[in-house]
């Protein structure tokens, strides 16, 4: 099934997953980063996105986290 294998995280997993937890510490200049890095990783992983658009947010970026959830929507699948 082509939407499984969209979910499985490969290289970017862990690292979308380290940016998830820092955006739950409110450490959201480091969430970004790492959700970026995610993102270079697999611009396909839907968690990179989520987790920029959180880290944008908490950054008061809300312009650039609204395109960021627009993406991350595009990629979730239903």
């Amino acid at each position: 099934c082509d939407a499984l294998a969209r979910l499985q995280p490969g290289a970017a997993g862990p690292i979308a997953q380290r940016a998830l937890v820092l955006v739950q510490q409110r450490q959201f200049p480091a969430a970004l980063e790492a959700s970026d890095r995610a993102i270079a990783t697999d611009r396909g992983y839907p968690l990179g996105w989520a987790t920029r658009a959180a880290a944008l947010s908490g950054l008061l970026r809300h312009a650039e986290a609204e395109a960021a959830a627009r993406e991350y929507l595009r990629l979730e699948p239903d």
